[in-house]
């Protein structure tokens, strides 16, 4: 007896996901190709560097930082016994995971099937998305744990959902309005365990990093980045 298709299995499927593969492919090849051409680690790249080695047990730093991303490259580190490779890697990893996740977040929004890959190809080859494969900086593992945080958000997998962009929120803390405001929507919506699932996942990275670093430091605040507020007018604060 011939089974039905289903949703995953459909001709259409089926040619999507061969698509995003080969988008992603592309973008690795791409990326390959100019992996020489950024040799150089950003200026931040080399404070969270050395955020990475003081928590392996190297020389102590203080920092405003968090320390998602330091502990991403010291994982890295365990593989490769490199840090500025390490911090390379985690940056190409999670810029490549831009591109199936890109699609991966559009599946379930986007009815027509070549709007849905077209996110995909897009990541793949435009230049922003490209560079920020090859440059030692937080942003990209950041966004990665977003579009992931959005995609589960969007299947209303809230827990999950809030879990990833906890996991967000230690990269960058801006990740916490991405939580309120997809919360916020809940609530509208009048989907009170929605909003209440979603902050209990966030809140399962939240509250013990707020726990820790007040404990550390004695500042108790979702990001100590607010030493850097210091401008003359709202707008450069902004």
């Amino acid at each position: 007896m011939k089974q039905p298709e289903t949703e995953t299995t459909s001709p259409a499927a089926r040619r999507e996901h061969i698509i995003v593969l080969a988008a992603t492919l592309a973008g690795l090849a791409l990326r390959l190709v100019l992996w020489h051409t950024q040799t150089m680690v950003s200026a931040d790249g080399t404070v969270y560097i050395r955020l990475a080695r003081a928590l392996a047990g190297g020389p102590s730093l203080e920092s405003v930082q968090p320390p998602g991303y330091p502990a991403l490259i010291l994982l890295f580190h365990w593989l490769v016994g490199d840090w500025i490779l390490s911090a390379r890697l985690v940056d190409l990893v999670a810029g490549l995971a831009w591109i199936p996740l890109a699609w991966w977040v559009a599946r379930p929004l986007v009815t027509r099937s070549w709007l849905r890959v077209a996110p995909a190809v897009a990541v793949a080859v435009l230049p922003l998305p490209v560079h920020a494969s090859l440059t030692t900086m937080s942003e990209t593992p950041y966004v990665a744990l977003l579009l992931l945080a959005f995609g589960l958000a969007a299947r209303r997998r809230w827990l999950v959902a809030g879990l990833a962009a906890g996991a967000a929120f230690l990269v960058r803390p801006e990740a916490l309005t991405a939580v309120v405001v997809l919360a916020a929507l809940q609530l509208l919506r009048r989907r009170r365990r929605a909003a209440g699932a979603l902050l209990l996942g966030a809140a399962l990275f939240v509250v013990p990093f707020l726990v820790w670093q007040g404990a550390q430091t004695g500042r108790w605040t979702p990001t100590q980045k607010l030493v850097n507020v210091g401008g003359d007018q709202w707008w450069q604060n902004e």
